[in-house]
């Protein structure tokens, strides 16, 4: 699935289920909180920020999501580069919203945070209070649309393998031409080359 598809279905996922937050609880503030926490997320937050390194080994393949942060996407390459792509850690709906909020937390606020601080400017961001539904609002709203790309991760492509192209057997798989070696996808991303081209053993056994 391609990342406009991904966001597209983010972004309608969130406005469902803000409507159906609406519907069950009658609470707009509450509905708009998950509604537009959803959007933001996959706006800035979608779970293909383990693929951000990508934007400074092959910018081809960099998602869209890490292009969206500008001149400021170099705060997720260390992300990028600890986490796996498709690791449960980075597309696990909900876990991996928390991974990510936290990773801000540190990267972002904390530092800012103790600048405040040290300039003696206040209020200090620690102090930040939200109320437990607003809380909750925010993460429900984030963990659906995470879950929605992981489902369509989880349908179309071989999500617990290597997360190759869709539907294409382990191993070597023959051709006209002969066997040709089943790819790595995150190794193809690194090495600038297509990921989605099967390549001949012979030409290409790296």
């Amino acid at each position: 699935m391609t990342g406009r598809e991904h966001y597209i279905a983010g972004v309608a996922a969130s406005i469902v289920v803000g409507m159906a937050s609406y519907v069950s609880h009658g609470n707009k503030s509450i509905a708009w909180t998950v509604a537009l926490s959803g959007i933001l997320s996959t706006t800035f937050l979608d779970p293909d920020l383990d693929m951000a390194e990508n934007a400074l080994i092959n910018r081809k393949y960099t998602p869209g999501v890490v292009k969206r942060w500008g001149f400021f996407k170099f705060i997720w390459f260390p992300y990028g580069y600890v986490f796996r792509h498709r690791s449960i850690f980075t597309h696990f709906p909900f876990l991996s919203d928390l991974l990510r909020l936290l990773y801000l937390f540190v990267v972002i606020f904390l530092p800012i945070d103790f600048i405040l601080f040290k300039l003696s400017l206040t209020p200090k961001l620690m102090t930040l209070h939200l109320k437990t539904s607003e809380l909750l609002a925010v993460w429900l709203g984030m963990g659906s649309a995470t879950a929605v790309h992981y489902l369509t991760d989880l349908f179309t492509t071989e999500f617990f393998t290597d997360g190759g192209p869709p539907r294409q057997a382990k191993g070597y798989s023959q051709s006209p031409q002969g066997p040709y070696r089943r790819h790595d996808p995150d190794r193809d991303y690194h090495k600038g080359r297509d990921p989605y081209r099967r390549y001949d053993p012979d030409q290409d056994p790296d």
